[in-house]
């Protein structure tokens, strides 16, 4: 079994090329639609494409694992980054190949649907709402006090939204602005409405249902870091629960071991190594060569 993550691919007249995520998100078409269309194209806060490849390469993996199982040969499974961040570009292909229309960054508005968008509130935080569907936009038009909204000729179906989608923005935030996120949130959930708040770290940590499906993991680590928090796993196994055995090695911690079995190095030349700068050495807790 054989797994390659590679910028291009392994054929094709640009597998020779060096890639990264940043290469991947830009040529497989993500960057271009992310961002707000009086500005120039946006990376997401993260490294999307580099996970999005690692992602693929560990389904191509399972699936290549199965097949050896029932066929008994093996697999080299090819995962190039930009294929695999365009493989998420939902309907825009189809758009163009039917149409000719090339989808442009529409900032936090969802291409087709309306209202969904992120509105500030009181308390300088921001929630997103998705009240496009029909029956949803009558529960919300409700909830915040403004039933008319659906009798209105600009708001009457999903098609009118989608073409005053502006004004729309407009008069839902007028009405954000003047409530808190938390109030908001409950007052949505009363009536059915899908709506979240845009979550910075601190707020994910502190959150209940993070905590019941422990999503945030406390560990101890080194002494000198003390607790660590990390990430749980997804997706959840009833059957069989994972759990975080080993946060890894600490820099250099298993070195002495590798090159003192793998290579005979004894200890008097790792030293002379790491001090010339050629190896980190971290004997602390590391078994001796």
């Amino acid at each position: 079994m054989l797994v390659r993550i590679s910028g291009f691919g392994q054929d094709g007249p640009y597998r020779d090329r060096p890639g990264y995520g940043s290469t991947g998100e830009s040529m497989g078409g993500l960057r271009y639609v992310t961002g707000f269309p009086d500005r120039p194209p946006l990376k997401m806060g993260v490294s999307i494409g580099d996970a999005i490849a690692a992602l693929y390469a560990t389904i191509g993996t399972l699936a290549a694992l199965r097949r050896r199982d029932l066929t008994g040969r093996g697999e080299v499974v090819d995962v190039a980054l930009y294929e695999a961040v365009f493989s998420l570009l939902e309907g825009t292909l189809p758009e163009y190949g039917y149409s000719g229309v090339v989808r442009e960054r529409m900032g936090n508005a969802l291409p087709g649907a309306a209202p969904s968008n992120s509105y500030a509130t009181a308390d300088g935080r921001f929630i997103t709402i998705g009240a496009n569907g029909e029956s949803i936009f009558v529960r919300f038009a409700a909830a915040i006090g403004m039933p008319y909204l659906t009798s209105d000729p600009r708001f009457e179906n999903n098609q009118a939204r989608r073409a005053n989608s502006e004004a729309l923005d407009a008069i839902i935030t007028g009405w954000t602005i003047q409530q808190s996120v938390e109030k908001i949130w409950e007052l949505l959930n009363r009536a059915e409405v899908p709506a979240a708040p845009v979550y910075s770290i601190a707020d994910i940590v502190q959150d209940p249902q993070f905590r019941a499906r422990e999503m945030i993991v406390e560990t101890d680590g080194p002494k000198s870091v003390g607790q660590i928090l990390m990430p749980g796993f997804v997706p959840r196994y009833l059957e069989a629960p994972s759990q975080v055995r080993w946060h890894g090695p600490r820099v250099g911690e298993h070195t002495a071991a590798v090159l003192g079995s793998e290579l005979g190095l004894t200890e008097e030349e790792l030293d002379r190594l790491s001090a010339l700068g050629v190896i980190g050495l971290d004997r602390a807790g590391a078994p001796a060569p």
